[in-house]
């Protein structure tokens, strides 16, 4: 079962999140590198790409360095819906219990597995890693439509769109009971307080 370290940012100067945990653990910047690109290194729960992404004072910064060294991303027979394509994009409807990305205790059986080969080559790809063309999540029960990029430039471009705020997401669900008005409900989605795997709101 794969394991987070956490670290709280302390009030300072802004610093690279590459940095920051190289100053505070015992991983060497290239190491914190490779986890970045697997996939493996969030802030406040947001996944990140690149380890030029600055922290902010009281930042939760987590890992998981239990990433294999030697991880390569297997291609999977997985049926999917793909209902969007041109030369540098895709979307993808995901299904409800399929993982995103390949993580540790998780390195097969995932979208970017099902996709791989097919829409992601890693030939285009620089650097590679776990996430290739995927900037954003859904998680394993919830089903949705993904957009992902089939380059670099692609994955950049979209990136930098999600980072600020500019693609528009719209979320439908399931309430259970029986609603007899029309109601606004405005919060904050976190962690289930007795399910950590698992969020709410």
């Amino acid at each position: 079962m794969e394991k987070k370290y956490s670290i709280r940012a302390v009030p300072g100067k802004k610093t690279r999140v590459d940095v920051f945990i190289a100053e505070n653990t015992d991983i060497t910047r290239s190491q914190i590198k490779n986890l970045i690109k697997n996939g493996c290194v969030y802030i406040n729960k947001n996944l990140i790409m690149a380890p030029s992404v600055k922290i902010n004072d009281g930042d939760l910064v987590e890992y998981i360095k239990e990433f294999p060294a030697d991880f390569k991303i297997s291609k999977d027979e997985i049926p999917v819906e793909i209902i969007y394509e041109d030369e540098n994009i895709f979307a993808v409807n995901k299904q409800p219990g399929l993982v995103v990305h390949p993580a540790p205790g998780n390195f097969s059986g995932t979208l970017v597995n099902a996709l791989y080969g097919t829409y992601f080559k890693s030939e285009n790809f620089l650097g590679g890693g776990a996430r290739l063309g995927i900037v954003h999540r859904l998680d394993k029960d919830t089903s949705g439509i993904m957009v992902a990029a089939k380059n670099s430039a692609a994955r950049e471009k979209m990136a930098e769109l999600f980072k600020r705020k500019e693609i528009k997401k719209t979320y439908v669900c399931l309430a259970h009971g029986k609603i007899e008005k029309e109601i606004f409900i405005s919060t904050y989605i976190s962690r289930h307080e007795k399910d950590r795997r698992k969020f709410s709101a």
